[in-house]
């Protein structure tokens, strides 16, 4: 798991730790909203081995779109009015605010301060 663990800054001292994804087409939305404890402890240690003086604030379950090549997916549809901003996967969290300013041009039809290209849906 260690080398599958995905860490993330949030300043204050604080950092999000993710590592599990699941791979199905019989997506169970109930099962996947609870809190596996097995896996959050896993995560923890692997955790505690980075910063041993950790202290967990909190353990939560999300959803986590993945794209085939964990790419982020931000741009118009081909639908009217109609954008993405997924598939961040792993790195949601982390390139959020990235992604979102880059969506948030694409709208304005502002220029974006990177290339969208790579990210369009």
């Amino acid at each position: 798991l260690r080398n599958k663990a995905f860490v993330a800054p949030f300043g204050d001292g604080k950092y999000h730790f993710s590592g599990f994804a699941e791979f199905t087409s019989d997506y169970n939305t109930q099962k996947a909203m609870n809190i596996d404890n097995d896996r959050a402890d896993a995560l923890i240690k692997v955790a505690k081995e980075i910063f041993p003086d950790m202290k967990v604030d909190s353990v939560h379950v999300g959803y986590r779109p993945l794209s085939p090549d964990d790419t982020p997916l931000v741009g118009p549809t081909k639908l009217s009015n109609v954008f993405l901003n997924t598939g961040g996967g792993s790195k949601g969290w982390s390139q959020g605010p990235g992604s979102g300013q880059l969506l948030a041009d694409i709208i304005l039809g502002s220029d974006t301060k990177i290339d969208a290209a790579p990210y369009s849906p």
